[in-house]
């Protein structure tokens, strides 16, 4: 279980350069989810909130429960030549590829960009991602954007 005093200690501190924000980042592992996953602790004057480690603790602990939904969203978003792949895209390995958690968000206390690789011609691979968001422990949106960046509610 991670703690403030891991964060500080184990998490790499990062200032952005262009405007105020801050967060610590490290990778964490989330077996046959992918190898790693970079885990972002958004801070404010380099202070992480117990209610972010609290919230991070159990999204580990649990993450498992949400998979199969995961995988429907999958499904739904899939364009009209993805899905006559749809067996192939459904073999492909589930990454979890970055989870943020906000210092105070009122639309999520958690965001999970996930993603599937599959071999779309002879030598080239097609990545598909989801940004999904949770608040209080559950899923409140999930949206396949161009920018996986922005939040859900930005994304139309």
């Amino acid at each position: 279980m991670l703690t403030i005093e891991n964060i500080k200690s184990n998490f790499s501190y990062i200032k952005a350069i262009f405007d105020n924000s801050e967060s610590y980042h490290n990778t964490d592992n989330y077996f046959n989810l992918g190898d790693f996953t970079d885990i972002y602790f958004e801070s404010i004057n380099q202070n992480v909130k117990q209610e972010q480690i609290d919230i991070y603790n159990s999204f580990k602990l649990n993450h498992t429960k949400y998979l199969s939904e995961i995988e429907q969203y999958f499904i739904k978003y899939l364009n009209n030549y993805e899905l006559n792949h749809i067996d192939q895209i459904k073999q492909k390995e589930l990454f979890f590829d970055v989870i943020y958690i906000p210092n105070k968000n009122n639309n999520y206390d958690l965001a999970l960009i996930c993603s599937r690789e599959y071999q779309k011609y002879f030598i080239f691979k097609k990545s598909i991602s989801l940004r999904v968001e949770f608040k209080n422990n559950s899923i409140s949106s999930v949206k396949r954007p161009k920018n996986i960046t922005n939040e859900n509610s930005i994304n139309n």
